[in-house]
């Protein structure tokens, strides 16, 4: 399998005192728990802590999708990491995509963050989706007749499921309000403030998000904070496609990351 050895070099020990860890799945836009599904219940069943969120808009809550803003996104997760904290659990998120942006905010916010797992980090969206996107909101709001043009950049498991385009342009304001948040100006920066641990997976032949932006952001991350990059090089790979196609690789790297044993 041409993807690079993912699970050798991974022996980052967990945070000393905590009670958990809690497993936190945080799929990517359009998508639903089921994409980390195989995982979660591989844990549960090996006795881990997991929590696999369905984010708002997404999945079977789709009620508001088309009105949805993103702060909904940024206030959920902050609902769980809060409560994964008053119980005394230490939070591992395991993510893709927009769900890396939403984990790498409770990071940088302060929270008790202890690694973030984060498969095609969408720090940059591909500019053309998200500006055809808000124009077609207003006119055709659902994208599910454009599915196979959507699937050409997304792995979409559903057919049935709606695209609403308002979600994609929404994700696409996310980028500037995280920069503004922390008063940065590119990934450069903002990786600079990031001393949480990461293990990041870079799809190369993605279209969906930028891979240059995921280098860049590897690069300048602190030297002291211990993360892990690598690269997905299998051709014909769909951005989520690799989650689906290799669980247990994806597994095994999660708890070797986290300084756990698999069976």
């Amino acid at each position: 399998m041409p993807i690079k050895k993912l699970f050798l070099f991974l022996f980052l020990l967990p945070s000393v005192g905590w009670s958990g860890p809690i497993y936190v799945f945080l799929h990517g836009l359009y998508e639903d728990p089921g994409i980390f599904e195989p995982i979660n219940q591989d844990l549960t069943a090996q006795g881990f802590k997991t929590l696999n969120v369905q984010l708002a808009g997404h999945g079977t809550d789709t009620a508001n999708a088309y009105h949805l803003k993103f702060p909904t996104w940024f206030s959920q997760i902050d609902e769980i990491t809060s409560t994964a904290e008053s119980n005394g659990d230490e939070v591992v998120f395991v993510t893709h995509s927009l769900g890396s942006i939403l984990a790498l905010d409770q990071a940088l916010s302060g929270k008790r963050v202890s690694k973030i797992i984060a498969v095609e980090p969408a720090l940059k969206i591909n500019t053309s989706l998200i500006k055809s996107a808000c124009v077609l909101k207003n006119i055709i709001p659902d994208g599910k007749a454009f599915l196979p043009l959507v699937r050409l950049f997304l792995n979409i498991s559903s057919v049935n499921r709606p695209i609403p385009f308002n979600m994609a342009c929404e994700a696409g304001k996310i980028r500037t309000y995280i920069f503004k948040k922390y008063d940065v100006k590119n990934e450069a920066e903002l990786a600079a403030k990031v001393h949480t641990p990461l293990l990041i997976f870079n799809n190369l032949h993605d279209l969906a998000v930028s891979r240059k932006s995921i280098k860049t952001f590897f690069k300048h991350l602190p030297r002291d904070n211990q993360s892990q990059y690598f690269e997905i090089s299998e051709r014909h790979m769909p951005h989520g496609a690799f989650i689906r196609l290799h669980p247990d690789e994806l597994k095994n790297a999660i708890l070797k990351s986290t300084g756990l044993t698999t069976n």
